[in-house]
């Protein structure tokens, strides 16, 4: 997720990121007109925490709205590159798995 991510490259190789204006950007350029805080990329999903605090889910083309509620809610554990899993602990520490 971007912030505290300073991007994301999702699974298409695009980088996405957000001007200091709030433009929500895919290779450099606004996104579809793209306006937003956060950037969420879940299963293969882009999705935008829009200036009216909603979330837009990215079409390739365009944004649907989904509502107030974060995409898929929080998760309890991240896969990373290496097929590793990282989990928060007790301590609330992220700990491999």
């Amino acid at each position: 997720m971007v912030p505290p991510a300073t991007q994301i490259i999702d699974n298409l190789g695009a980088t996405w990121t957000i001007a200091a204006t709030g433009a929500i950007l895919r290779n450099g350029d606004q996104a579809a007109g793209g306006w937003g805080s956060a950037i969420l990329w879940k299963n293969t999903t882009i999705y935008v925490l829009g200036t009216d605090w909603n979330w837009w889910q990215y079409t390739g083309s365009s944004w649907i709205n989904v509502g107030p509620s974060q995409p898929g809610g929080g998760a309890t554990q991240v896969m990373d590159n290496l097929s590793e899993i990282w989990a928060i602990g007790a301590m609330g520490g992220w700990r491999w798995s």
